[in-house]
């Protein structure tokens, strides 16, 4: 209950102080579609083809639902993000942060085998005084933190080797991770194989 309420509390902080942040950077929801539309295509109804299921996480950003024929969908709540600056504090949350996210997935699709879920698809809406970006994903299992909880125990050498090869992959990809831990690495177990794949850039 300790941890739901901390958790909850950062949330709404989080979400407080992005507001008071763009609300000084005189951000509109207009310029923040316009400098989103080069990089991502607006679809105000396309979120009409999907049928959302369980939550698979959620946090400041938004949530990341399951959907049918093993995918995922990951929900940006991105009204309250700012357009960039020369100068950032360290609190705001750019529109570029996204823009990198879906252009990282981007190149790692194209490594094969695959060291991140595939991307399907991205778009945003703007219904209602609300600005929303949508990844579409594959479902790539459950994050790590998960799976060892599950398992009680740590990882094997041989784990660990196979996640570091992953890691090696991405940087010679010239992909920084900015925010790797263990609930951004995947594992995917299929008749006792297991996999790993990073995620959440």
């Amino acid at each position: 209950l300790n941890n739901d309420m901390e958790n909850l509390n950062n949330i709404l902080l989080f979400k407080i102080i992005n507001e008071y942040l763009n609300n000084i950077s005189n951000n509109s929801l207009e310029d923040l579609v316009k400098y989103l539309k080069n990089n991502i295509p607006l679809k105000n109804n396309e979120l009409c083809k999907y049928k959302t299921g369980e939550i698979l996480g959620q946090g400041s950003f938004g949530v990341v639902y399951k959907l049918p024929e093993n995918k995922v969908l990951k929900v940006i709540n991105a009204t309250n993000y700012v357009l960039p600056k020369k100068k950032q504090n360290e609190f705001k949350n750019t529109l570029d942060s996204i823009i990198d996210e879906i252009n990282a997935m981007k190149i790692l699709n194209k490594i094969k085998p695959p060291i991140s879920p595939k991307l399907y698809d991205y778009w945003m809406s703007n219904n209602n005084n609300s600005l929303h970006i949508y990844i579409l994903m594959e479902f790539k299992g459950k994050s790590l933190t998960n799976w060892l909880n599950e398992k009680q125990r740590g990882l094997t050498n041989k784990e660990k080797k196979m996640i570091d090869k992953q890691i090696e992959k991405m940087h010679k990809a010239d992909i920084a991770h900015i925010d790797l831990h263990l609930d951004n690495i995947l594992v995917e177990e299929i008749n006792d194989k297991v996999n790993f794949y990073i995620s959440d850039f």
